[in-house]
C-alpha cells in the first residue's frame, strides 16, 4: 500500500512538472513572439523612416536643381525681370547668382554624400536609388562646369566693361575738350560777326534832313562860306554836324527821300547820275536813289534845302 502511494505521488509530481514545462514553454513562446513582432514593427518603422529621409533628400536635391536652372536662365537672359537684387550692377548681380548656384551645388554634394552613406548601410532593397544618385551627381558636375564657364565669361565681360569705361572716359574728356574749343571758337565767331555787323551797319548808315535855309542854319546844320563882301558865298554842311538833327536811315533799305517842294537844292552835292526826281505836276515829291553806292560815296549826309515861299532862300541864292 505504501509502495502504491509512492507511485501515485511520483506520477503527480511528474504531471506537475510536465504542466510546468508546458506553461514555461508557452510563456517563452509568447514572449519571443511578442519580441519578434516588436522587432518587425521597429524594423519596418526604421525602413519607412529611411525611405522617407531618402525621398526628402531627393526632393531637396531636385528643388536645388530647379533653383539652379532658374538662376542659370536669369544669367543667360541678363536679368530681364526685376528682383531683390535690382539695386546691384549687372556684374554684381551675375556674381551673386553664381555664388548662390555654388552654394546649392555644395549643398547637393553634401546631400548626395549623405544619401550614399545611407544606401551603403542598408540592404539591397535601396539599391534601386543608386542609379538616380549617379544621375544627380552627373547633373551637379555638369552644372559646376557651366558655373565655371559663367565665371570665366563674367571675368571676360568685366575686362571688356573696364576697357569700355576707360574708352568712355577718354572719349568724354575729348568731347569736353572739343566742346570747350567749339565754345571758344563760337564766341570768337560771334564777336567777329558782331564786329562785322557793326561795321556793316556803320557803313550802311546815312543821315538826311530836309528844311529851309533858315531852319537848317538855326540848327547848325549848314552855313555860308566864301565870297567877297557877301557876294558869291555858298551854303555848305558844317563840320561835325549833330546827327540828332538828321533822320538816320539804312542805305541798303531806304531808296526814296521825301522832298515835297517846288524849289529845292542838294547842299551836299550827291552825284546827279545816281538819283531821279519824282514829280507830281511842278511839285518834287521825292528823290529816288538809283545807285546807292555812288549816291553816298562822297558823304553820308544828305541836306536838301527847300523854299517854302517865293521869298525863301535856296542854296543857289547869292
Amino acid at each position: 500500500m505504501k509502495i502504491q502511494n509512492k507511485k501515485v505521488m511520483w506520477l503527480q509530481l511528474a504531471l506537475a512538472g510536465v504542466i510546468l514545462l508546458a506553461l514555461a514553454g508557452g510563456v517563452t513562446s509568447y514572449v519571443l513572439n511578442k519580441q519578434n513582432k516588436e522587432y518587425i514593427v521597429q524594423s519596418q518603422a526604421a525602413i519607412a523612416a529611411q525611405e522617407q529621409y531618402i525621398t526628402s533628400v531627393f526632393d531637396r536635391i531636385e528643388s536645388n536643381l530647379a533653383k539652379i536652372r532658374e538662376k542659370e536662365s536669369m544669367i543667360q537672359q541678363k536679368f530681364p525681370q526685376p528682383d531683390d537684387l535690382s539695386s546691384l550692377g549687372p556684374e554684381e548681380r551675375i556674381q551673386s547668382e553664381i555664388d548662390f548656384i555654388e552654394f546649392l551645388l555644395e549643398e547637393n554634394d553634401s546631400l548626395i554624400a549623405s544619401l550614399n552613406d545611407q544606401i551603403k548601410e542598408k540592404d539591397s532593397r535601396l539599391g534601386r536609388y543608386a542609379s538616380t544618385v549617379k544621375d544627380l551627381k552627373s547633373k551637379v558636375e555638369a552644372y559646376q562646369v557651366e558655373v565655371e564657364q559663367l565665371i570665366a565669361q563674367k571675368d571676360a565681360l568685366q575686362r571688356d566693361l573696364d576697357e569700355n569705361v576707360k574708352a568712355k572716359d577718354r572719349l568724354t574728356a575729348r568731347v569736353d575738350t572739343l566742346g570747350r574749343t567749339v565754345t571758344e571758337k563760337s564766341m570768337v565767331i560771334k564777336t567777329q560777326q558782331q564786329l562785322i555787323a557793326e561795321k556793316d551797319s556803320a557803313m550802311s548808315t546815312a543821315y538826311y534832313v530836309v528844311g529851309t535855309y533858315k531852319s537848317l542854319r538855326d540848327k547848325s546844320v549848314i552855313e555860308k562860306e566864301g565870297g567877297v563882301l557877301g557876294i558869291n558865298r555858298v551854303i555848305e554842311l558844317v563840320s561835325n554836324p549833330d546827327e540828332k538833327q538828321f533822320h538816320q536811315i539804312d542805305t541798303r533799305e531806304v531808296m526814296q527821300i521825301p522832298v515835297n517842294a517846288k524849289r529845292w537844292e542838294l547842299v551836299t552835292g550827291q552825284d546827279p547820275s545816281s538819283y531821279d526826281i519824282q514829280y507830281n505836276d511842278d511839285l518834287a515829291q521825292y528823290i529816288t536813289i538809283t545807285d546807292p553806292q555812288k549816291f553816298w560815296e562822297k558823304s553820308k549826309y544828305l541836306v536838301i534845302v527847300v523854299r517854302d515861299n517865293e521869298n525863301g532862300e535856296l542854296a543857289a541864292s547869292r
